[in-house]
Order: structure tokens, then C-alpha cells, then sequence
């Protein structure tokens, strides 16, 4: 019978296989310069630690994020952590990206907005699972414990395709849906205290 990863080793399994990939692009790309292949700066890799910076705070929780050209290049748009307050909710949010999303604490209650007029899935989610958003698909997450929740977010980039073919996204765009009462009282008000 087979044993359930713990969260922590997952992330760390996951820190570890990103830091060898970036470590690996980084080594390449210092050896194409030591041989006098391309010398332009844009295109040099190089692993370095990334500090987390907050992006919104308020009562409903908060949410920081990791952000630089090295994972952009590496085909991750950004990575964030948002934690959710106990009885709060993560107002619905639209992206034209994958995203994955990790457990890292608590549980909570997830919702997926489904196009075309079909019933939205609704399902709790627990510590420790990973789940898969595709893009086009608002989702919102409600705290329903007693303690705050945390989860990390990836967004993924995805090949857009236009009349001139596939070609790879190099921007995306992320907003919160709610009414525009809320919206013009206040728009930085994300999450919300039930």
C-alpha cells in the first residue's frame, strides 16, 4: 500500500528538481560564453535566490509572489503563495494560463466556474493535494476552518494560437470577477471576511 507524500517533501522534491534545472540552463549557457558562442546579456541564466514580495494584504489574507525573467524563460509565469483567512473567501479569479495549485495547509471549499451554462464543481480540498486549472476557468476558494489556509499557485505558460500559428504566450492576464459594487467601492478588495 502505498504512502501519502507529505506536503513539505512534495515542495521540497519540487524546489529541488527546479534549482537542478536552472542550475543545469545556467552551467550551459556560462559554457556557450566560455566558447565564444552568443555573448548577449538578455540570454544569460543564472541561479539566483528570488525574494518573495507582497503584492495585497487585508483582512480576508494575503498574497506574495516570486517573480523574474529566469522563470519566464523556463515556461512558469509566476509562482505565488495566498493564504486565506479562516472565514474568508478568494473572490473568483480568471487567467488565460494553466494553473496548479498546491495545498499547503488546512482545507478548504474550491469552486470551478464551467463555461456554457454548465452547474460549476464545487469540492472540498485538503492538505496535500495538487489541482489542475485550465485556462479560461475562474475559481474560487472559500475557507471554511477555523485557521488560516495557504496554498502555492503556478501559473503555466500556454502556446496561443493566432492566424499566423502557434506561438508562445509571453503575457498573461489575471482578474477578479465580483459585482461592480465591489469593484468601484473597492478594487483592491480580493478577499473578503465572511
Amino acid at each position: 500500500m502505498a504512502r501519502r507524500m507529505s506536503p513539505f517533501t512534495f515542495v521540497l522534491l519540487c524546489g529541488a528538481l527546479f534549482s537542478s534545472f536552472a542550475c543545469s540552463i545556467s552551467f550551459e549557457r556560462m559554457g556557450e560564453r566560455a566558447r565564444g558562442g552568443p555573448k548577449c546579456r538578455e540570454h544569460e541564466m543564472k541561479f539566483e535566490a528570488l525574494q518573495v514580495e507582497s503584492i495585497f494584504e487585508s483582512d480576508g489574507g494575503r498574497i506574495r509572489q516570486w517573480r523574474s525573467s529566469m522563470m519566464t524563460r523556463m515556461g512558469l509565469m509566476d509562482a505565488r503563495i495566498v493564504t486565506v483567512n479562516e472565514k474568508s473567501l478568494l473572490l473568483p479569479q480568471y487567467a488565460n494560463a494553466h494553473r496548479v495549485l498546491i495545498v499547503l495547509s488546512r482545507r478548504a471549499c474550491m469552486g470551478l466556474m464551467l463555461p456554457l451554462g454548465t452547474e460549476a464543481n464545487i469540492r472540498n480540498i485538503n492538505k496535500g493535494e495538487v489541482i489542475a486549472v485550465p485556462r479560461g476557468m475562474p475559481l474560487w476558494i472559500q475557507n471554511v476552518g477555523n485557521e488560516e489556509m495557504t496554498f502555492l499557485r503556478f501559473a503555466i505558460r500556454t502556446r496561443r494560437f493566432t492566424w499566423q500559428g502557434p506561438k508562445p504566450s509571453t503575457e498573461w492576464e489575471a482578474f477578479f470577477m465580483a459585482s461592480p459594487g465591489i469593484c468601484l467601492q473597492r478594487p483592491w478588495m480580493w478577499m473578503i471576511e465572511l
